[in-house]
């Protein structure tokens, strides 16, 4: 059975290190939880590749952009958020 994960700062050093731990044991890790708080291009490209449930973007001053709107549109399937508030929904949630 995979193990379920949930990578807070996916963009940063640690995040993106944790995410090359799961390219390696792909049959033991499922990432259904992403979050970043800045970084949307790396934050795109790691949705397209890990197809997390939900992703957290912590910079509300992405909130009122088009990147934003692009992302929710690019994403159906990912529910894409904005604000820190939702990081306690990302970890609290409970993941098929």
């Amino acid at each position: 059975m995979k193990k379920t994960l949930a990578i807070l700062g996916s963009t940063g050093s640690i995040g993106t290190s944790a995410l090359k731990v799961v390219d390696e044991f792909r049959d033991d890790f499922s990432v259904k939880a992403i979050s970043c708080n800045s970084n949307l291009d790396l934050f795109c490209s790691q949705i397209k590749k890990y197809s997390p449930e939900i992703a957290v973007i912590t910079d509300e001053i992405h909130l009122k952009s088009q990147a934003y709107d692009e992302l929710k549109n690019k994403f159906p399937n990912t529910e894409i958020l904005c604000g820190r508030e939702y990081l306690n929904n990302l970890v609290s949630r409970e993941y098929d």
